[in-house]
């Protein structure tokens, strides 16, 4: 380890900074919470702060607990076997004894709060990852490379017949960028994806006839390429044919895919899931006549905060019920509208500094195995981030993302707290690695 390095990890204060960057977003949380209860003549304790109270206590206490475990027990394989059935499990029960909500089983009603499964499997299948990607590049890298990518499809089909398309994406994303950065070879990784691709639009262009789409196929078909080519480095023949077959099979997935990406849409995917997208081709267009109404009303409430904001208890929006899911999945509205642009932008200070502080802890591990877990952790929190903020912001459609640490709920919160606790385990086993060598 280089003294470099060395000094970044012998830091223990490291850890407490990042904990209270968190307090700090989950205060946030708390009090707007509590401020969508205040009524006329004074302060009112309702249902929904004190239950979001014993949430955060019950996840305090699973990061504590999580926190003291060395996390290098998770490199094991039993406990790889147990927590991809454990996983596998917890999403096929929420489809048989699941509660129904407009039409959706995603939630096990556990009483305090409702258990998401979905929001457990976006963190197990980083762990699961981490696990399965640390081996060096070889024909073993690619067989453990191979049974994730079919253990993710698998679960993200369970997923997506709850149903929940958002939470189907963002899984996707949050795995794609867990291989390319967890891979021995990122590079080659990167540029199959690539490929995928340029071969699907490809297949697209065969039932569209867009010319457009056929000039960016092209182009990204041959940037793909050179990119493969030039950053490929295998090491026996036998890594160069099951590269050039792997990529043959990807080509020819793709073009399926594509060829019938529009009989899926009209197919599979239900009502509501295309009219998301509708509305999210309306926000790229500017239409705003076909805006979602509830994003309207996001804008609304974040457009009349202005500066300094309604002040805290004041926020109209939510008060009368205009805004939807206020506490929830538009909670940054309700923010915005009463605390104005300066709270929002300390708000993105405080969760810029975050992802800073995961990503620079990720990038000063030299266990490969723990490098991937941070860095996974951290950017989960990042695109569900962008995700809400972006809804919110109405640069991106209505998803159902909650706000980490901030927007109301149990399972997100739990989940998030736990992999603090895993990160906070790495911070100190690692510590103590330096302080013994």
């Amino acid at each position: 380890m280089s003294i470099f390095k060395s000094r970044i990890i012998r830091n223990k204060g490291f850890e407490i900074y990042l904990l209270v960057n968190v307090f700090l977003i989950n205060i946030v949380g708390l009090i707007t919470i509590y401020s969508t209860s205040i009524e006329k003549g004074g302060l009112a304790l309702s249902n929904h702060i004190s239950r979001q109270l014993l949430i955060v206590l019950l996840a305090l206490l699973i990061y504590y607990i999580v926190s003291k475990i060395d996390y290098t027990y998770l490199k094991q394989k039993p406990i790889l076997i147990i927590m991809m059935t454990v996983n596998l499990v917890f999403l096929t029960s929420v489809l048989l004894l699941g509660v129904e909500r407009n039409g959706a089983k995603r939630w096990l009603d556990l009483g305090v709060f409702d258990l998401q499964p979905s929001e457990f499997g976006k963190f197990f299948l980083i762990i699961i990852g981490a696990n399965l990607l640390q081996a060096k590049e070889d024909l073993s890298a690619y067989k453990r490379l191979f049974v994730f990518i079919m253990y993710t499809i698998l679960c993200l089909g369970l997923v997506f017949i709850e149903p929940d398309a958002g939470m189907t994406l963002i899984i996707s994303i949050i795995v794609i960028v867990t291989i390319v950065f967890g891979f021995r070879n990122r590079f080659k990784v990167v540029g199959m994806l690539g490929i995928f691709c340029a071969a699907y639009l490809g297949g697209l262009f065969i039932i569209t006839r867009n010319p457009y789409i056929l000039y960016f196929s092209i182009a990204m078909l041959v940037v793909s390429a050179i990119w493969y080519v030039i950053n490929k480095h295998a090491k026996s023949v036998r890594i160069v044919k099951l590269d050039a077959f792997i990529s043959v099979v990807i080509v020819l997935l793709a073009l399926v895919f594509g060829l019938f990406s529009r009989q899926v849409y009209n197919d599979v995917f239900e009502s509501y899931m295309r009219e998301r997208v509708d509305d999210f081709i309306a926000l790229v267009r500017s239409d705003q006549e076909n805006y979602d109404p509830n994003i309207v009303q996001s804008m609304v409430a974040i457009g009349s905060g202005e500066i300094i904001g309604k002040g805290f208890g004041h926020g109209t929006q939510s008060k009368l019920q205009f805004l939807p899911e206020h506490r929830t999945d538009f909670i940054f509205a309700t923010f915005s509208e009463e605390f104005g642009f300066i709270g929002s932008v300390i708000l993105l200070l405080l969760f810029l500094i975050l992802f800073l502080q995961l990503f620079y802890i990720a990038s000063t591990l030299e266990d490969k195995f723990a490098s991937i877990i941070v860095f996974a952790y951290g950017f989960k929190l990042l695109i569900e981030t962008l995700v809400n903020m972006g809804m919110n912001l109405a640069v991106s459609p209505a998803t159902g993302v909650p706000l980490p640490f901030v927007s109301a709920g149990g399972s997100h919160m739990i989940v998030n707290y736990i992999g603090l606790g895993v990160v906070v385990s790495i911070l100190k086993v690692n510590n103590e690695k330096v302080i013994v060598n």
